[in-house]
């Protein structure tokens, strides 16, 4: 899908609260694809911002400025009584997102919850304020949204010589364990759960990697009930709001104000995603990782941890050692006779993984006198 350039109009004289200086002028220039119909916004210091052309009047009465956060924002006159409503009582000011909602709902006296729900950017993108890329949200679902928080402390300088610049969303690391834990993410609050922590085993590199993983079954968790979060229109508004982005680049491809994705702006695919590092860990050789979730792996037979989950109980598997092959393990200590029972699958190294882990998962099955001495 692409975007043609259709025209351009500087806006000035028709905000009123603005001294009428030609350095106050805002250029607007607008694409259309037939079906869709978009503005870019120019504001101070070389930034832009996209809207629906249809909102340019109402939008284009007062003066926006992009915040150091990446909002773009006005700051509310004592004239401005129609803005009254939406007033931001620490700085007196209103965002241009929730304006446009409030013109989408047709509603002068829209406002929002804001101790409750908020207006999300559904691609991450703070500069497209298209309707299609704006939604109400409650605070959980946009804090699961939003990128990882910038106030967090940087990587260790293991992660960072790989190329790992900030931490992954709902990871820190816990300096007095040396081990990272994952908290705050949403699926951890359906299940009561304040943190999960991460293997104290490995290299700094293994103990990211394995927390990732971590972080990424939640989500996957987390996404079977909340598929309103995850349902593909992030993927799809980034790739409308960078269809635009290029149209208006190739438009302004001999002029100096040229909108770069990579430098000014954070893409979609940055690296507070746990699903990008995994990817970028693992396909680094150099590193040598193995997926957490592989326990191990003989001729071909590979052993993981759901396999391990599916065990009979008191079942436990141990890894090989020099000469030792691995083992499955019978563990059992009656509560009540105090007798302790104990049976080992073989560690020889003539008989195969696949073999072991078979007849472990079969051993009550076969054996009915072993199955009385364990718990149902």
């Amino acid at each position: 899908m692409s975007y043609s350039y259709v025209t351009t109009t500087s806006f000035s004289n028709n905000r009123y609260h603005l001294a009428r200086k030609e350095s106050q002028k805002q250029d607007v220039y607008e694409f259309s694809n037939n079906i869709d119909e978009y503005c870019i916004i120019s504001l101070k210091n070389n930034k832009y911002t996209i809207i629906d052309k249809k909102y340019t009047n109402e939008v284009m009465k007062y003066n926006w400025y992009m915040l150091s956060n990446g909002y773009v924002s006005h700051r509310i006159r004592n004239n401005e009584e129609e803005l009254g409503k939406q007033n931001e009582p620490k700085n007196n000011s209103i965002y241009l997102h929730t304006l446009i909602k409030k013109l989408e709902s047709g509603d002068p006296n829209f406002n929002i919850e804001r101790h409750v729900t908020s207006v999300d950017h559904i691609n991450r993108q703070k500069y497209d304020n298209r309707v299609s890329n704006l939604r109400i949200a409650t605070n959980s679902e946009q804090n699961y949204n939003q990128k990882m928080r910038c106030d967090r402390k940087g990587p260790r300088e293991e992660l960072f010589d790989i190329g790992i610049t900030e931490y992954s969303r709902h990871i820190r690391f816990d300096n007095t364990q040396q081990r990272f834990v994952l908290e705050s993410h949403p699926q951890l609050k359906k299940e009561h759960k304040k943190t999960l922590n991460g293997t104290r085993k490995g290299s700094i590199i293994e103990k990211y990697f394995e927390i990732l993983h971590i972080g990424h079954e939640l989500d996957k968790e987390f996404m079977k009930n909340d598929t309103t979060i995850f349902d593909g229109k992030q993927e799809t508004e980034f790739e409308k709001c960078i269809d635009i982005i290029n149209s208006f680049n190739n438009y302004q491809e001999n002029k100096e104000k040229v909108i770069s994705i990579e430098d000014a702006y954070e893409t979609f695919t940055d690296t507070s995603s746990y699903k990008s590092q995994i990817d970028f860990m693992f396909t680094n050789e150099d590193l040598g990782l193995k997926d957490p979730h592989i326990i191990h792996e003989e001729d071909g037979y590979v052993l993981t941890k759901k396999m391990i989950k599916k065990l009979p109980s008191h079942i436990y598997f141990t890894l090989p050692k020099k000469n030792r092959g691995c083992y499955f393990e019978y563990d059992f200590k009656d509560p009540e006779t105090k007798t302790r029972n104990i049976k080992r699958f073989g560690s020889s190294v003539k008989v195969s993984l696949k073999e072991k882990y078979d007849t472990a998962m079969n051993f009550l099955k076969e054996d009915t006198t072993k199955s009385s001495n364990c718990p149902n």
